[in-house]
């Protein structure tokens, strides 16, 4: 007989009770049940069958079944004259078709778990380990860390600010010294930025009369400065033989008109303004007359290396077109800033 399938289910075996019925009816139509041996002694005989015819049958029914389930249908025992257990019995066999056998699949997939489940437990330990060296390691550096010699701290007194050592005991003295001490280098620093970058001018006329008044003081800009048009300039002119506050009209280059009857300036054909300007320009007889083209009409073409400038006060102004053109070489810088009166302070333009 060969060997039984290993894999089983309830429903291959409950399936295979059809099968074995049908079998046994085949063989005795007449048997629906089991029966006990004779007790004579004559031959083992089950359902009208002798003990061939059974070893036949079993052969043949073990058969059918690994045909009609070849996944298999659990072991079927069958039962030859001499076992314990007695004839072959339908209803056992079905009670036993009940018990679902775990097959060697399920067993492997089951054991192949447990290495994994082992495999991901020895992991875990192995990462607790290392998580505790480095907890140990971290443990002595912060340790190292924590060892502060004397000298360090003292140092780290020394390095203290100010405002956290503790206060020593007030003294006037001291105080006045270190505030003297503030107030010269504070005056000498005004005095480099006064004499290297900015200077203070003081207004002497009313030749710039609306625009600047008579004793105002300004901060002049000498710092490589080159003079462009509508500036207002402070110059050293060696003609007039003092220091002028003026505004450059016109720059090198430039052919600057000024016509008295209309009451314009024009600088390269094309009027300026008149905002700047007290009243209305009056011809007077102590303007150069080798610039005049016209009646009323003065025309200038500026050289190279000076400027052309005019007082906004234009009837009342000592300027180029009395004095002649301003080198650029007397002009001293530009004024930027007028710091009193305090009631005018602001920007000069």
């Amino acid at each position: 007989m060969s060997e039984p399938n290993e894999k089983t289910t309830n429903g291959n075996i409950s399936g295979a009770d059809d099968d074995l019925e049908r079998l046994l009816n085949e063989t005795d139509p007449n048997v629906t049940g089991g029966s006990d041996a004779d007790e004579s002694g004559e031959d083992f005989n089950v359902f009208g069958t002798t003990d061939e015819d059974i070893t036949e049958d079993a052969a043949e029914l073990e058969q059918i079944l690994n045909e009609q389930f070849p996944d298999g249908v659990g072991s079927v025992h069958v039962v030859t004259p001499g076992d314990d257990e007695g004839p072959i019995n339908v209803e056992a066999l079905v009670n036993r078709g009940e018990t679902v056998a775990v097959t060697a699949e399920d067993i492997k997939r089951v054991t192949e778990a447990s290495k994994a489940v082992e495999e991901d437990i020895k992991d875990v330990s192995e990462k607790a380990e290392t998580a505790e060296e480095d907890a140990e390691e971290e443990t002595e550096k912060i340790s190292e860390t924590a060892e502060v010699s004397e000298e360090d701290i003292e140092k780290a007194k020394e390095a203290e600010p100010e405002d956290i050592k503790e206060k020593e005991p007030f003294n006037i003295g001291r105080e006045i010294l270190e505030w003297f001490e503030s107030l010269v280098f504070a005056l000498l620093i005004v005095q480099l930025v006064l004499t290297f970058l900015l200077r203070i001018v003081m207004v002497d006329g009313e030749s710039m009369t609306n625009t600047l008044q008579n004793g105002d003081r300004l901060i002049m800009t000498h710092v490589a400065y080159e003079p462009e048009r509508d500036d207002i300039v402070v110059l050293d002119s060696e003609a007039a033989n003092k220091v002028l506050i003026k505004r450059v009209i016109g720059i090198e280059g430039d052919k600057v008109v000024v016509d008295y009857n209309k009451n314009h300036v024009y600088v390269n054909d094309e009027e300026i303004s008149n905002e700047h300007i007290r009243e209305v320009m009056l011809d007077s007889f102590y303007f150069d007359p080798q610039y005049s083209v016209d009646a009323g009409v003065y025309e200038y073409e500026v050289p190279e290396d000076t400027v052309f400038v005019m007082g906004d006060n234009r009837n009342d102004s000592k300027d180029s077109r009395s004095i002649g053109f301003i080198p650029k070489s007397e002009i001293m810088g530009k004024a930027i800033f007028r710091v009193y009166p305090f009631k005018s302070l602001g920007r000069v333009d």
